[in-house]
């Protein structure tokens, strides 16, 4: 109840009001990763923006890898604006799970769902060994990678 007060003096005091509850705050739901692209030792994570994108201040994207029995990483900071980070010169023929959080001016959401990947680097020839046989001769043999080859 209220009542006010002036240079005539106090009002009759108000009637008493309902109960006033302050709507539920609209839960902050966590992003979702996906891996948009493997190519070779790089792995593009990306991923789909929370509900109330406009509350998000930046992301953190996290890496571990599958062999691992350690947890993620720190985890690096990525602007609001962006939507997908590269992980580069990951090892090659390794897997990974990667996962995102949200930051919000209520602090980070919930991880995202982990998002598997594997790094093939289909373009490179393995196994290169230089060997001198006879005087000045010197033979090289790889193997050779697992996409077609043009030329070496």
């Amino acid at each position: 109840r209220l009542r006010s007060s002036n240079i005539a003096g106090p009002s009759l005091r108000s009637n008493e009001s309902a109960p006033t509850v302050p709507p539920d705050t609209p839960a902050m739901l966590r992003p979702t990763a996906t891996v948009n692209q493997t190519r070779g030792t790089d792995i593009t994570l990306a991923w789909g923006a929370p509900a109330l994108a406009s509350n998000v201040l930046a992301y953190r994207v996290f890496v571990r890898q599958l062999a691992d029995f350690t947890d993620f990483d720190a985890g690096v900071d990525v602007p609001s604006m962006q939507t997908k980070f590269v992980f580069s010169n990951l090892p090659d023929r390794t897997q990974f799970f990667f996962k995102v959080q949200a930051l919000t001016p209520a602090g980070y959401t919930d991880d995202s769902p982990a998002a598997f990947a594997e790094t093939r680097d289909d373009f490179t020839p393995t196994e290169v060994a230089a060997t001198l046989t006879t005087g000045c001769v010197l033979t090289v043999t790889w193997t050779a990678p697992r996409t077609p080859v043009l030329q070496y």
